[in-house]
């Protein structure tokens, strides 16, 4: 062998390994910004998925699309897909050169390729069963432990470890058994392919034998004919694996793609501009003969009230009469099957969904809180500047000093995950003092005060009433002052409107209004003495 041939091959051998080392870094780099848009365009879209979907679809399903299968999209672009650019062109010009040798021996390839071809197609069908139930198996387990795991101090009330723990080896197994079903694909398939590779082999010392000897071509040729079959075959296994990677990815594309279909609402919608303008403030709120339910569970039927502007609505009923619905509704959580909801003349429909909800201020009876600092959460949701003297304001209208000194760092403790560091009534004094900052322009209570001691709601509530002065309110309350001091009560039975006015007029004439303040009375009188 010549001084070049030597040295040359050398060259070859280092040249790709200094190559390589930027070519993996690119690689990797690009895998990693494909998961970052995927996820971005995942979240993008839960962000603005209407209540409704969630409703449906379980939320630590939406940790899976976001966390695995974006990762099984990226790895299929640039691990399997893009590195068969390369392999194509190889195959290509492999094929133009053994042709120029012998045109038989370029016809052989032909014999042998769709053998191969047939084998990873068999094997890509198989593996994607066997790597779609893998998928699945692990999604259901991350779904099992985020629930069990939030959810412990449940689990422990009722002294249900046991029962938990064998539920969640039960799972674990299920995952096992579909792992081991794949690695059996992948281990029955390795000697088939093994014996394939063992046919071509077969096939190109046999072309050897039968021609050189006939002087149809040299050992020299054939030598040449032997490593590019063996390399040829190589770029072949390479792409027809790209086929088993493909169906592996398909389920997560699948499940992406069917995510990214789903209706959004029209958060940055314009037909009318809703900005904060006091003017709108005036507007009433009309609901007109609306019907909604949750599936084929019917909630509200036929439901007609208006909500007069700057005064306070209270709703009162039994439970499950479609009370939280409607205030669900009047937040457009949920759009209205029948009727119609009005700003004045307007249907809400017309108006910008983020320009809406930013007039509203909500406490609901349970408010979740996010993981950061007590003053993290006050100011959530808080888009403007607050001054150091409003923020005292607020956390003293809520009554939120009571427990905030109590901590060594004040309001800069940590909350926990969901508030789990706090009781539920100092979260939901947190809730309060964000609605006061807000300063909305409609307020939505719903049982505000319902987690809080005696003392403490005296305190609040005097709040709130302030608060609620000349704002459009609609309060959902169980406590008889709060409804005996309402402009107008709405009575709601059994998702109908059983009757509509002043705490007096309905004591006179509605049964059903008088006999929830006979029960309310007695309550009160019995927590008092």
């Amino acid at each position: 062998m010549s001084n070049e041939v030597i040295f040359g091959t050398i060259f070859i051998a280092l040249a790709r390994t200094f190559i390589a080392i930027p070519g993996q870094f690119i690689d990797n780099a690009a895998k990693a910004k494909i998961d970052m848009k995927l996820r971005r365009l995942i979240w993008k879209s839960l962000m603005n998925m209407p209540l409704s979907f969630f409703d449906k679809t379980k939320a630590r399903e939406m940790v899976s699309r976001t966390t695995s299968d974006t990762v099984n999209v990226s790895s299929f672009l640039m691990t399997s897909l893009l590195p068969q650019i390369t392999s194509l062109y190889s195959i290509i010009m492999t094929l133009m050169i053994v042709n120029e040798y012998d045109r038989r021996l370029a016809v052989s390839f032909f014999v042998l390729i769709p053998l191969v071809a047939l084998v990873a197609f068999i094997q890509g069908r198989l593996n994607f069963k066997a790597v779609s139930e893998v998928t699945k198996s692990n999604s259901k387990l991350t779904q099992f432990l985020a629930e069990r795991l939030t959810n412990i101090p449940l689990i422990k009330v009722f002294a249900n470890e046991e029962k938990e723990d064998i539920r969640g080896k039960e799972v674990i197994s299920k995952l096992y058994k579909s792992q081991v079903k794949a690695v059996t694909v992948t281990a029955i398939f390795r000697p088939v392919i093994s014996i394939v590779e063992s046919l071509q082999t077969l096939v190109i010392v046999g072309l050897g034998i039968y021609y050189v000897p006939r002087g149809a071509f040299g050992i020299d040729v054939w030598v040449a004919y032997y490593l590019y079959a063996k390399d040829l075959m190589l770029r072949v296994n390479s792409i027809v694996s790209l086929f088993s990677a493909f169906k592996a990815s398909q389920g997560a594309t699948e499940r992406i793609s069917r995510l990214l279909e789903e209706p959004s609402e029209e958060y940055r919608k314009y037909l009318i501009e809703c900005e904060a303008k006091k003017d709108e403030a005036k507007k009433e709120i009309i609901f007109e003969n609306i019907s909604f339910g949750y599936g084929d569970n019917n909630v509200l039927l036929d439901v007609s009230f208006r909500v007069p502007a700057g005064k306070v609505t209270a709703i009162v009923g039994p439970s499950g009469s479609g009370k939280t619905t409607i205030l669900s509704l009047v937040e457009r959580f949920y759009k209205p099957e029948a009727g119609v909801i009005k700003l004045g003349d307007v249907p809400v429909e017309d108006i910008s969904l983020a320009g809406w909800r930013r007039k509203f201020g909500y406490v609901a009876q349970e408010m979740a809180l996010m993981s950061g600092t007590i003053r993290d959460n006050i100011l959530y949701g808080i888009d403007r500047e607050v001054s150091e003297e409003e923020f005292q304001r607020a956390v003293a209208a809520a009554d939120v000093m009571d427990f905030v000194r109590e901590f060594p760092e004040g309001f800069d403790t940590e909350v926990g995950e969901f508030g789990s560091k706090l009781s539920g009534g100092q979260r939901q004094r947190i809730a309060i003092s964000r609605a006061i900052l807000r300063d909305p322009e409609y307020l939505l209570l719903d049982e505000a005060t319902s987690s809080l001691d005696a003392y403490s709601e005296h305190i609040v509530q005097k709040n709130l009433d302030g608060l609620m002065k000349n704002r459009t309110t609609i309060v959902i309350a169980h406590k008889i002052a709060t409804v005996v001091n309402a402009d107008q009560i709405i009575v709601v039975d059994s998702g109908k409107i059983a009757g509509i006015g002043t705490h007096e007029g309905l004591l006179k004439t509605n049964e059903i209004y008088k006999g929830f303040f006979d029960i309310q009375s007695q309550r009160q009188f019995a927590c008092q003495s």
